[in-house]
């Protein structure tokens, strides 16, 4: 079956054709000329959708206007569910004009994936819990890393990990040895074995001197080791990624002071190599990583302001790298790397959502701005275990706050469904999002409880 893309992409404008006339049999003559009917009578001219008038065949008519859920869709017609344009105000996700309940979208247009459960962290009251990542392991476990409010103003890195029905399997929290320290969870991953690599920003001093924390935790909660890695500032270290290599390493990438900083280390935690990546100005960070199928590694992040993907070589060596402007008004970078079967896409967003999809050789294959409007955001991509895309982000701030959006994307960037999830007082953000098996996706985010206050959430999705 083919799929069709959501008209709100390209909506097309329908000329519906209306004969007439009498309503009386048209008489002829031994020559064929009509009487009474026909583009010679005087019946009326055809209807032309868009000109604002409603005419004989139209449900209505609102003029050329493209907007598809404001009560005429662009074809002249009332909105219905199954007429392959997404009407949210009728509580649409997705519409794709056909019966298939199996290819994305419902004939109800609905998703074809539900929420199968949603779990709240809350920590101490009014205390401001950060969201880091989040990964699925081969049974269906989900694992997410963030961070939790102890007392004002010590913060403590969380891990903790759920079973495919939403148990609480385990949790471990790490507090630095700074007093009073603001230590962060930022990101998370899974090796062959089901061990976690948890990474976060550890207090090591005084002030807000900063080292990478990095900790590798088995499958029931052990913590099997743990290290912290300082730059040669020993000042300002961050972790923003980390992946599993296919030898049960792991890959660690943030900033150590000013540049963007990349290290491997292998399953018993002893470094292999370390490397920076400096523009410019010295600045940066790589804030997103993935294998392929092959182990090629592909980063991506910031560097001078500008989004930066990269191929990077088995020592970190660069083999391609692109940079780019989003838009100039905000710090672009990349939030996640998908890998499909064409190649890596990076996505990011901290004011314009946007995907960017390449081939292995670095040939970028398609840009796409998914939310145009300033203020949108897209930190994190994975894809399907059928090919398809999963993003989620926030949509813009409006009046009423922001909440999290989740779409479905087929790999050639067209919209299945579009969705979102509002949090406990209507007002959230998704952070990262996690593909598992059989159609499975994790995604963690922040909510806004009540005023200065913000707690963690984790759901799993699937079929």
């Amino acid at each position: 079956m083919t799929r069709r893309a959501s008209p709100w992409i390209a909506s097309t404008l329908l000329v519906a054709a209306c004969g007439g006339g009498s309503g009386a049999p048209a008489a002829t003559d031994g020559s064929g000329t009509g009487t009474g009917g026909g583009s010679s009578g005087k019946g009326p001219p055809p209807a032309q959708c868009g000109n604002g008038v409603r005419e004989l065949g139209e449900d209505c008519d609102d003029g050329a206007n493209e907007d598809p859920d404001d009560g005429c869709t662009p074809m002249c017609t009332t909105p219905a569910c199954g007429d392959g344009l997404v009407q949210p105000s009728r509580g649409e996700a997705c519409d794709d004009g056909d019966e298939d309940d199996g290819d994305g979208c419902t004939a109800a247009c609905t998703p074809t994936e539900a929420r199968r459960w949603i779990v709240h962290v809350s920590g101490q009251t009014a205390g401001q819990e950060e969201v880091g990542g989040v990964v699925l392991d081969g049974g269906g476990n989900v694992i997410a890393i963030g961070t939790v409010w102890a007392s004002e103003p010590h913060t403590d890195i969380w891990v903790a990990k759920y079973d495919p029905a939403g148990e609480l399997l385990w949790q471990v929290t790490h507090d630095g040895p700074a007093t009073l320290s603001r230590d962060r969870g930022r990101a998370v991953a899974v090796d062959g074995q089901g061990n976690v690599y948890a990474a976060g920003a550890e207090v090591t001093g005084g002030g807000e001197s900063r080292g990478i924390w990095l900790a590798r935790i088995s499958p029931s909660g052990d913590e099997l080791w743990s290290l912290v890695e300082n730059g040669a500032g020993g000042t300002w270290d961050d972790p923003w990624a980390v992946a599993a290599t296919p030898d049960d390493g792991v890959l660690v990438g943030g900033y150590e002071d000013i540049p963007a900083w990349l290290g491997r280390y292998d399953a018993q935690g002893n470094q292999l190599w370390a490397r920076t990546f400096e523009g410019d100005g010295g600045g940066g960070v790589v804030s997103a990583l993935a294998l392929g199928p092959g182990g090629e590694l592909y980063a991506g992040g910031n560097l001078d302001q500008q989004v930066w993907v990269a191929r990077l070589g088995d020592d970190g060596s660069e083999q391609w790298s692109d940079r780019f402007d989003v838009t100039t008004e905000a710090l672009d970078m990349v939030g996640a790397i998908a890998i499909t079967d064409s190649g890596p896409v990076a996505a990011g967003g901290s004011n314009l959502a946007w995907l960017r999809a390449y081939d292995p050789a670095g040939t970028v294959l398609r840009s796409d701005l998914l939310d145009d409007r300033f203020g949108a955001s897209l930190p994190g991509v994975a894809t399907l275990s059928g090919g398809d895309l999963i993003a989620v982000g926030a949509a813009p701030p409006t009046a009423g706050g922001s909440q999290a959006t989740l779409r479905r994307l087929t790999p050639e960037g067209a919209p299945v469904w579009h969705a979102a999830e509002p949090g406990v007082a209507g007002v959230s953000w998704a952070r990262a999002v996690a593909a598992g098996p059989e159609g499975t996706f994790a995604v963690v985010g922040l909510e806004l409880p009540a005023l200065g206050d913000t707690d963690l959430w984790i759901a799993l999705y699937g079929p």
